[in-house]
């Protein structure tokens, strides 16, 4: 709070109340002194966040999505730049993809578990599934990988496809391998 101190008024509080009523609220939801001090230092704008318009909705998202208190923390622990996302342009059609692709509730849980990245890439993930659907890797193998290292396939579509082609022309290796 002191790199934003020169902050005079957040939505009609004092910075400070509002500060206290985030930290408040992020301790409330069970994140302990070291999970807000991590955040804060990464996102410190977070502390002129509106708790009820901003914070809360996505949190009680994660919550009606089927994540428990500790997935919450752990997804915010890794990325806490999701309270910049917005609920309905941002988070909800990034589930939607992940969902569509991975048709399981808990692969979404467990991707957003364990990965950094910035939700608003998720919308890369189909253009690059279908591309390696083109190429008649398996729907099932593709879901496999994508849980090993989901970052990797929400990289911009044309890089994802110069890396494929790169793979399959250059080193000539068949796309249905594992190796490729």
């Amino acid at each position: 709070s002191k790199r934003l101190s020169s902050i005079r008024k957040v939505n009609d509080f004092s910075f400070d109340l509002n500060a206290v009523a985030v930290v408040g609220f992020l301790k409330s939801y069970g994140f302990d002194d070291t999970h807000v001090r991590r955040i804060v230092s990464l996102y410190p704008q977070l502390l002129c966040s509106n708790v009820d318009d901003t914070l809360r909705p996505k949190l009680e998202y994660l919550q009606d999505q089927g994540f428990s208190i500790s997935d919450i923390i752990q997804v915010v622990y890794l990325n806490p730049m999701l309270f910049i996302a917005g609920v309905k342009s941002c988070i909800v059609p990034a589930f939607k993809v992940l969902r569509e692709v991975m048709c399981s509730d808990n692969h979404v849980i467990a991707i957003l578990k364990n990965t950094r990245f910035n939700i608003s890439s998720v919308k890369h993930l189909m253009p690059n599934v279908a591309l390696l659907t083109s190429y008649g890797i398996p729907m099932e193998l593709i879901r496999k990988h994508i849980l090993s290292f989901p970052a990797a396939f929400i990289r911009k579509p044309e890089i994802f496809k110069d890396m494929v082609t790169r793979v399959k022309n250059k080193w000539g290796l068949c796309p249905t391998s594992l190796v490729f």
